[in-house]
């Protein structure tokens, strides 16, 4: 490259339900202006979400946190990839999900929503609920603990 050059590179990371799938992803997205596309709704689907509520505090780390970063973490981390720090495994968690799904009311309120009718549906006649669990079969544990 000479100097001021500029040169895109476009990868593709993913995954289809079969060869075909895949391969169409990949000849989807391997197109600049396709992966530019996409790019931009990713980034337009994150700051509707994060923006829908905005701190301001004398404390500039403070207003990073809250504007967005934490938020941002609660739903990406935590709630779709379900890999908190206290749960890294991917199985959907019933009392710590749900305190993180709290922070979703204002952004988020359907999602909270979804998180608890699909914890709902974990709890037993009596009364306990399966601690955690991996979707799509359920497998899990059902502790009986006491602090769900």
């Amino acid at each position: 490259m000479i100097d001021g050059d500029r040169q895109t590179l476009v990868f593709a990371l993913g995954m289809g339900n079969n060869q075909q799938e895949a391969e169409a992803l990949i000849a989807r997205y391997l197109n600049e202006t396709a992966a530019q596309r996409e790019l931009a709704d990713v980034h337009r689907y994150w700051h509707q979400m994060l923006d829908k509520v905005i701190v301001n505090t004398p404390d500039a780390a403070v207003n990073l946190l809250a504007n967005g970063w934490l938020l941002y973490q609660t739903l990406a981390c935590c709630i779709m990839a379900r890999s908190g720090y206290y749960q890294s495994g991917g199985a959907f968690g019933f009392r710590d999900q749900l305190q993180d799904t709290l922070a979703l009311s204002h952004a988020a309120p359907e999602r909270l929503h979804d998180q608890l009718l699909l914890c709902a549906s974990r709890q037993f006649i009596e009364g306990d609920v399966q601690h955690w669990w991996h979707p799509p079969l359920g497998n899990g544990v059902r502790t009986r603990c006491s602090d769900d």
